[in-house]
């Protein structure tokens, strides 16, 4: 916070522009998962900002890049601050953002999750949506390492299942139950952690994946396994 006062005119001020937002729940959906759209969120976001007084001011904090594979990453860490234009009030949060791209967009996304997990934290979207318990104090990686170890657990549990099995139903049962939680896991983790990477074994090779494709991995090495092949 810039102020040394409670910046009392810019809570009101936003409280106001919380009560206008719509719901927002995920709009558009990729080959892994659905996801809310950036653009969706801006569209309706900004706007009301604006016509309450509030504008958005980033700076850049710290930016670190590096590769794995073919793939460029990117972590940025960026302040954002809000202004109340009629009272001068404002105040100052950070937030983090990584991207990966096997081009030169890595950046690009890694400010773009940035900026989403600013909206949804600083606007409290719906509490019915998944993405409003994303805590501010934990970062998209920290949250994608979480799901991960979860993955793996699971993976575990349902691959002593498979192996126990006496037949191939209740082989499938247990390829079915990890599918369950893959999915489960995809509508409960805020769309900047279930895209963000984690580093792990794929095919016999360390590498950075992102976590909805790496428990996907582990989903077909379970199917695989239920087959009558050994991981």
């Amino acid at each position: 916070m810039t102020s040394e006062n409670p910046p009392v005119d810019l809570y009101k001020a936003l409280l106001a522009a919380k009560r206008q937002i719509p719901k927002m729940g995920k709009d558009a959906r990729n080959k892994f998962f659905e996801y809310r759209s950036y653009e969706a969120m801006i569209a309706k976001i900004e706007p009301v900002l604006e016509a309450n007084g509030i504008l958005i001011n980033a700076s850049t904090v710290s930016i670190e890049e590096s590769s794995a594979g073919n793939q460029s990453k990117t972590t940025v860490a960026v302040d954002y601050t809000l202004i109340h234009v009629e009272s001068g009030q404002s105040m100052t949060s950070r937030f983090y953002g990584t991207g990966m791209d096997p081009s030169d967009k890595a950046t690009t996304k890694a400010y773009t999750y940035a900026r989403k997990a600013m909206f949804l934290q600083v606007m409290g979207i719906s509490s019915e949506d998944p993405d409003a318990s994303f805590p501010q104090s934990e970062s998209a990686v920290d949250r994608a390492e979480k799901v991960a170890k979860e993955g793996e657990q699971k993976y575990k549990q349902y691959s002593k299942d498979v192996a126990g099995a006496a037949d191939e139903e209740s082989a499938s049962r247990a390829v079915n139950a990890y599918r369950g939680w893959f999915m489960n896991a995809g509508k409960t983790t805020p769309d900047i952690a279930w895209s963000a990477s984690v580093e792990r074994e794929v095919d016999g090779t360390v590498q950075e994946v992102p976590v909805s494709e790496y428990l996907k991995y582990l989903g077909s090495r379970l199917r695989l396994q239920s087959e009558g092949y050994t991981s």
